[in-house]
């Protein structure tokens, strides 16, 4: 039981980080902003549109909501 709660606290944390830095990377996608470009961890990626850096914005959520769920269902069989 107490592997089940840290992977959801793994799958969590990473899912958001990755949102975060999904986050800045959509908004150095969306304007031209040299300090905002400067934190953009995904500048290596290759993200040509905005619809792309979109996308992946939204697959990161789900990884972070998928971790809140896994440690929602681990708590509640724990009880």
């Amino acid at each position: 039981m107490r592997s089940n709660i840290m992977a959801g606290l793994l799958v969590f944390i990473l899912g958001g980080i990755l949102f975060a830095g999904g986050v800045i990377g959509f908004v150095a996608s969306a304007t031209s902003s040299p300090i905002i470009q400067q934190w953009d961890k995904l500048g290596s990626l290759p993200l040509h549109s905005l619809w792309q850096a979109t996308l992946l914005v939204i697959v990161f959520f789900v990884l972070f909501l998928a971790g809140v769920y896994l440690m929602k269902v681990a708590l509640s069989k724990q009880n």
